[in-house]
């Protein structure tokens, strides 16, 4: 039985991580949809060993309409030890090829005509060119059926999303310096928009740290939903979004409903330089801010840790 056959695809799009990274490669498997005509499945097999607690294949617990398989064919597992060799070799030798992005921003989709294995991350508004509008809603769609939403825009109001969690141990992501971050962020929405800031709402994997360093019980306050879903809904929610160094909020952000609300997004988002700038998981309409002063190294300080 061909690749084709076992899944009853031409395209297989890996799906691994949290929701965000799950996003990523959903949008990008709608993509193959809409441009490409292709008929696709999204592999979930990452999911079959116990994986981080944030590490579950929220998509199909939302209510996402994708045709899923838990086994990755046989023949793509071979293309991918010989993922070297071109594309056409592949097919001619295994039925399928395997296409790997290079995980650091946005490369060129192979012209495909055949069945085609994809395994990546996919994080750039890049891929999505000329069907942002599509991919927003079909993303957006499932996320606000799932979220029984009846609630409308927050006007007035600031989401902030502070990712710590298991960003803490991960040496190659940054350590926003979160004060100073938001400080510059309202100071910049203020400015853009000439108007006061009613409410401030900070958004969290760990609300009670906020909650004691960030929160004033007054202007920021922290937004403790009951669920991911709620927290997610609630940033896209408010009518500003300042986001972390996260694919989380980079979603809450880019689906958003409030068409005349602004974004700010981190200065920094790695701590390895180089290959994965900024530019690569960044909308260009977003106003990019810094987490430091400019008299201080955006090193993050020792309390941030």
């Amino acid at each position: 039985m061909s690749a084709t056959q076992a899944t009853g695809a031409d395209a297989i799009v890996r799906i691994r991580g949290g929701l965000g990274n799950q996003l990523f490669q959903y949008a990008f498997g709608q993509l193959l949809e809409l441009k490409y005509n292709r008929r696709v499945v999204f592999d979930l097999s990452f999911y079959n060993q116990r994986r981080r607690h944030h590490e579950t294949p929220k998509l199909l617990e939302y209510g996402f309409p994708m045709a899923t398989t838990d086994t990755v064919p046989a023949e793509a597992q071979r293309a991918r030890k010989f993922k070297r060799l071109s594309y056409g070799i592949q097919l001619g030798l295994f039925g399928i090829a395997y296409v790997k992005d290079k995980e650091a921003g946005y490369s060129p989709i192979p012209g495909f005509s055949g069945a085609t294995y994809f395994d990546g991350l996919w994080q750039s508004p890049l891929y999505f060119k000329g069907y942002e509008e599509e991919i927003r809603n079909r993303v957006r769609r499932p996320l606000l059926l799932c979220a029984d939403l009846r609630a409308s825009i927050k006007v007035n109001t600031i989401g902030c999303h502070i990712r710590r969690g298991d960003y803490l141990g991960h040496n190659t992501l940054a350590k926003l310096d979160y004060r100073t971050y938001i400080e510059n962020a309202i100071t910049s929405i203020k400015d853009a928009t000439g108007k006061s800031v009613e409410r401030v709402e900070l958004f969290s994997d760990d609300p009670d740290w906020c909650e004691q360093n960030l929160a004033d019980g007054q202007l920021v306050r922290v937004f403790r939903g009951a669920t991911v879903l709620d927290d997610f809904v609630g940033l896209m929610l408010c009518q500003h979004k300042v986001i972390s160094n996260s694919t989380f909020s980079w979603w809450a952000a880019y689906i958003d409903h409030a068409t005349d609300g602004l974004v700010v997004a981190p200065k920094r988002w790695f701590n390895d330089r180089g290959s994965r700038e900024i530019d690569i998981v960044v909308d260009p309409s977003w106003i990019v801010v810094p987490d430091c002063s400019s008299t201080r190294s955006c090193s993050p300080r020792p309390r941030d840790l």
